[in-house]
C-alpha cells in the first residue's frame, strides 16, 4: 500500500476508500474511526500496524461466530497463509476477498508479463491449498 500511495494517490486514495467502506462496518475498524478517514495520509495516522499475534482476539471473535468484529461480512473459507514472514497463519476470508484475489491476482500477473517479462507466462505453477468448509 505504501508503494501504491507514493506511485499515485488517486488510484491509492480509490482503493482506500473501498477499503474503508469494509473496515467501517467492523469493530475493529470502527474503533479506529474508519468512516471518517478522509485520505491515505489519515489512515496512516489512526491505524496501527500490527501482527498476527495483535489480531488474535478479534480472529477468535470471528471464530466464535462474530464475524463484524474483524469482517465486514460472514466467513467464507478459512485459509492457510504460505508463512513467508514465519510459520503459517490460519486466517478467515470473505467472498469478496476471495473475488478480488481471483480477479487481482490475474491481473497481476498479466501485468507482470506485459512490463517486465511474459515468459512468466510460460512456466507451470505450483499451488496447492487444502481448502476447510
Amino acid at each position: 500500500m505504501v508503494r501504491v500511495a507514493q506511485e499515485s494517490e488517486g488510484n491509492a486514495g480509490e482503493g482506500l476508500q473501498t477499503l474503508l467502506l469494509g473496515y467501517s462496518k467492523t469493530d475493529y475498524g470502527a474503533r479506529f474511526g474508519a468512516s471518517g478517514i478522509g485520505g491515505v495520509e489519515e489512515f496512516w495516522s489512526r491505524f496501527p500496524t500490527v501482527s498476527y499475534a495483535d489480531l488474535l482476539p478479534q480472529i477468535g471473535e470471528v471464530r466464535e461466530g462474530r464475524f463484524s468484529s474483524l469482517l465486514p461480512e460472514p466467513v467464507a473459507r478459512w485459509v492457510m497463509t504460505r508463512g513467508s514472514t514465519g510459520l503459517p497463519k490460519v486466517i478467515p476470508v470473505t467472498e469478496t476477498h476471495l473475488s478480488q484475489i481471483l480477479s487481482v491476482g490475474a491481473r497481476v500477473v498479466v501485468n507482470y508479463a506485459l512490463k517486465r517479462d511474459p515468459r512468466v507466462l510460460e512456466t507451470g505453477v505450483l499451488n496447492l491449498n487444502f481448502p476447510r468448509r
